[in-house]
């Protein structure tokens, strides 16, 4: 079976009562509803990262329309290492859900 985890989430028992708000979110991404953008918003530690994973998580295995692109912000230096990174972590995703291999997301890569 193929390796489903494509960044860590946390246990689904410690991540509940949410299904409304990924589905929401599922749904625009995939077009089925007029409204593409989603502004999330909350306080620290509430769950915006963890509710963007698993809809990452969900939209790389559930569907072949859409391709998810999840970026952490990771404090570059300047300008062009962030567009650096920012190019080969969108270009390893894409990769990775185009051939279902997830683990090319975690692979190192270099431009």
């Amino acid at each position: 079976m193929k390796n489903r985890t494509l960044f860590s989430v946390c246990p689904d028992a410690e991540f509940f009562g949410r299904t409304r708000e990924l589905g929401a979110i599922i749904e625009r991404a995939k077009g089925l509803r007029r409204i593409p953008n989603v502004f999330l918003a909350g306080k620290r530690w509430t769950g915006k990262t963890e509710i963007l994973r698993r809809v990452h998580r969900e939209l790389f295995w559930s569907q072949a329309r859409v391709v998810p692109v999840y970026y952490q912000f990771k404090g570059a230096v300047d300008a062009e290492a962030f567009a650096e990174d920012y190019l080969k972590e969108f270009i390893k995703q894409y990769l990775a859900f185009r051939k279902r291999e997830p683990d090319l997301v975690r692979n190192e890569t270099s431009l």
